[in-house]
């Protein structure tokens, strides 16, 4: 992740309270908590890790 992704998912935790992640299998946004390990991606049907912005 780049340093101005950084700082948007930083903003839009802070915002929103929320945070857009992309699934690192099939790369289709998904909408989570910023302290979240696992998410539920809706277009692979499974669990997906991702790294917590907090």
């Amino acid at each position: 992740m780049d340093r101005n992704e950084e700082l948007r998912k930083l903003k839009q935790a802070v915002y929103e309270g929320a945070v857009d992640y992309t699934c690192p299998n099939c790369g289709s946004m998904i909408r989570g908590e910023p302290d979240a390990k696992r998410l539920w991606c809706p277009t692979c049907e499974k669990h997906v890790e991702v790294t917590p912005v907090v």
